[in-house]
C-alpha cells in the first residue's frame, strides 16, 4: 500500500482544489428540494420553529435539521463572500472522493506502484463524475455529507473487521459510532444499519470475537444515533405523539396527520412495480430517458454495468469459494472482497425495498469502481490475458463507455461573481406580528425565511369535498393529487377553516406563480373562509438566488375579510 502522509495530503488537496473550482464555475443552481424545504429547515433549526409553524415546509418540514442548519449557518455568514463558501462547501466533496482513494488503497494489494497508481486513478475516475454525484456537488444537498460517515464506517470496518490487534475493539466502536451519525442526520442511512447486520452474520465464520464485535459495533451506532437524533425524536412524539411525525403515522396514529405510510407513499413512484423489475432494476430504469433512482433527466449505464460486475464476480466467488489461496487474483483478499460485495449487494436491495432513490446510496455507488475495476480482472483472467496492460486497457474502456453514454443536467459556466451575494434575500414582505401565512402548495417555503419571526406559517391541503366534487378531473392531472390529497392533514384542514373563519385574524397566502389549477385552490380559500375573505392588496416578488439565478416567483396576498 501507498503509506506516505504527504501523499495522502497531496491528494486531498488535489481533490479539494478541482471540485472548488467546479462549484465556482460551474452552475450547479440550488435543486429543488433546497428551495423546497432545506432552506426554511435549516431556518427553522436556529428559530425553533418546530412547535410553531406546520407543515410549513410540506412533509418534509420534519426532518433532523442538523445538517440544513450547517448548511443555513455557512449561507447566513457567507452570503457576502461567495468563493469562499463554494470552496468552503466542497470539502465533504473533497472528503468523499478521499476516503474512495483510501478504501481503494487498502484493498488493492498490487506491489508494483506505478500500476498501483493507474489503479488508484482509474477507480476513483470511475465514480467521481457520475451524473448522480456530480449532482450532489450541488451545495444545497446533505447526502455526500451523510455519505462521508457512512464512508469513513466502512473503511474502519474493512481494515479491523477480520484481524486482531491492539485498537481493534475501539476502531470497530468508532465505526458504529460513525454510522449512527449518518442515522441521525437522515433516517434513511438506516439501510445501512441492516446492511452491516446482514454482512456480519453471513461473514460470522471470518470475523474474530464475532459477539463482541458486533456489540461494540451495536452500541456504537446506538450511542450516536441517540445523542444526535434523541432530542429531536422526543420533541416530535411530545408534540405530536411520533417520533418520526409523519412518516409511518399507520403506525403511531398522531391524530395530526392521515393515518398512511408516508414512508412508502414518498417514492411509491420509484419502487420497482413487480418482482422482475425488482430483480433487474438498473436495466429498466436506468438506461431510459430517465433513471428514477436520482429523480433526474439523466442517463448513467453504469448502473446495469454495476448490476452485471456484481452478479459476475458473486458467481466466480461461489464457484471457487473452496480454493485455498488467500487472495482472488492476487490483488485482494478474499474476506474483503466477500465484504464489499455483500456490502454493495445488501445496501442496494435494501434501499430498493424500501425507497429505490439512488442518492441514499452514494456510499454504495462510490465503490462500484473497485467491483467493476475487479471484474475486468476475472474477464481477463477467464481468457488467459493476465498482464495488467489488458486488465487495464479493458476498465478504460468500460470507463470512456460510461461517460461517452451518460447524460447530465443542463450546467452553464458562470461569469465572475465578484462582490455579488449567493442569495438577494433582504426584501421584508412586511407581515405582522401574530398573523397567519398560509403557503398553497410546495415550493413556497424558501420565501419565509428571514421574515417575521412573530408570524405562524402554514402548509396547505384541499377539502375532501373539492376531490369528490373533481374526482374526473383530478385523477388526469397527478400534481394535483400528488401534492394535496396524499399529503392530507385533517387536524390542518379544521385548523385552516378556524384560523379563517375568525375575523380577529390576519392572514396572508403565498401563491407559487407556476401553480396548477389555480382556481380549484382559490375555491378551496373560499371554502375554509365560507366566503367571508378575498385576496386583497396582491404583489408579485422575485426571489433571487446564487448569481442571479431566479426561481419561482410568488404572489404574496393578505386574505382580508371582504368589504
Amino acid at each position: 500500500m501507498i503509506k506516505s502522509y504527504k501523499v495522502d495530503i497531496c491528494v486531498f488537496l488535489f481533490l479539494f482544489i478541482i471540485l472548488s473550482l467546479i462549484s465556482i464555475f460551474i452552475v450547479q443552481c440550488p435543486d429543488w428540494d433546497f428551495y423546497n424545504y432545506h432552506y426554511y429547515n435549516g431556518w427553522a433549526f436556529f428559530n425553533d420553529r418546530i412547535g410553531t409553524d406546520f407543515l410549513a415546509a410540506n412533509f418534509r418540514s420534519y426532518i433532523n435539521p442538523i445538517a440544513d442548519g450547517i448548511n443555513f449557518f455557512l449561507i447566513s455568514r457567507l452570503n457576502n463572500h461567495p468563493y469562499i463558501f463554494l470552496s468552503l462547501t466542497s470539502l465533504d466533496n473533497a472528503l468523499f472522493l478521499y476516503l474512495i482513494y483510501k478504501i481503494t488503497n487498502f484493498v488493492i494489494e498490487e506491489q508494483n506502484k506505478i500500476i498501483k497508481i493507474i489503479i488508484l486513478i482509474l477507480t476513483l475516475g470511475y465514480v467521481a463524475f457520475t451524473p448522480i454525484l456530480f449532482d450532489g456537488y450541488n451545495f444545497s444537498m446533505n447526502d455526500i455529507f451523510i455519505g462521508n460517515f457512512i464512508l469513513f464506517s466502512f473503511y474502519l470496518l474493512i481494515k479491523n473487521l477480520f484481524v486482531n490487534s491492539a485498537k481493534r475493539n475501539l476502531l470497530i466502536f468508532l465505526s458504529g459510532i460513525s454510522l449512527g451519525i449518518a442515522i441521525g442526520l437522515k433516517l434513511s442511512t438506516a439501510i445501512y444499519c441492516f446492511t452491516y447486520i446482514f454482512c456480519f452474520v453471513i461473514l460470522i465464520k471470518k470475523i474474530p470475537n464475532f459477539a463482541k464485535t458486533l456489540f461494540l459495533f451495536i452500541i456504537g451506532m446506538m450511542l450516536s444515533f441517540f445523542i444526535l437524533d434523541g432530542y429531536f425524536l422526543y420533541s416530535l412524539f411530545k408534540l405530536y405523539k411520533n417520533p418520526i411525525f409523519p412518516y409511518l403515522n399507520n403506525i403511531f396514529c398522531s391524530k395530526y396527520y392521515n393515518l398512511m405510510d408516508m414512508a412508502h407513499w414518498e417514492y411509491m413512484g420509484i419502487l420497482p412495480s413487480n418482482f422482475k423489475e425488482f430483480i433487474f432494476y438498473p436495466f429498466f430504469h436506468t438506461v431510459k430517458t430517465h433513471f428514477w433512482g436520482n429523480y433526474q433527466s439523466n442517463i448513467d449505464y453504469r448502473y446495469a454495468i454495476n448490476f452485471i460486475s456484481s452478479i459476475v464476480l458473486g458467481i466466480y466467488i461461489f464457484i471457487t469459494r473452496k480454493n485455498n489461496s488467500d487472495k482472488y487474483f492476487n490483488i485482494i483478499k478474499k474476506e474483503h472482497l466477500y465484504f464489499l460485495l455483500l456490502f454493495a449487494f445488501i445496501s442496494y436491495y435494501c434501499n430498493q425495498s424500501i425507497t429505490g432513490v439512488y442518492r441514499f446510496i452514494l456510499a454504495t455507488s462510490a465503490l462500484y469502481g473497485i467491483i467493476a475495476f475487479l471484474m475486468c480482472v476475472l474477464l481477463c483472467k477467464l481468457i488467459h490475458l493476465n498482464k495488467e496492460k489488458f486488465y487495464i486497457s479493458i476498465f478504460v474502456c468500460l470507463t470512456l463507455f460510461a461517460y461517452c453514454t451518460s447524460t447530465y443536467r443542463n450546467y452553464s459556466i458562470t461569469k465572475p461573481i465578484k462582490n455579488a451575494k449567493l442569495f438577494y434575500n433582504d426584501e421584508n414582505y412586511n407581515i405582522e406580528d401574530n398573523s397567519k401565512v398560509i403557503m398553497l402548495n410546495m415550493e413556497t417555503s424558501y420565501h419565509i425565511v428571514g421574515q417575521n419571526k412573530k408570524a405562524k406559517y402554514y402548509g396547505f391541503v384541499l377539502p375532501d369535498y373539492l376531490f369528490q366534487k373533481n374526482t374526473d378531473f383530478i385523477k388526469d392531472f397527478e400534481k394535483v393529487s400528488f401534492y394535496s390529497h396524499y399529503m392530507y392533514s385533517k387536524y390542518l384542514e379544521n385548523e385552516l377553516e378556524k384560523m379563517m373563519q375568525n375575523p380577529n385574524n390576519k392572514i396572508y397566502i403565498i401563491y407559487n406563480q407556476n401553480l396548477f389549477f389555480e382556481d380549484i385552490y382559490n375555491e378551496a380559500l373560499y371554502y375554509y373562509s365560507n366566503g367571508t375573505r378575498e385576496p386583497d392588496k396582491c404583489r408579485n416578488i422575485d426571489y433571487k438566488g446564487i448569481v442571479h439565478f431566479n426561481y419561482n416567483p410568488v404572489i404574496l396576498c393578505e386574505f382580508n375579510l371582504k368589504k
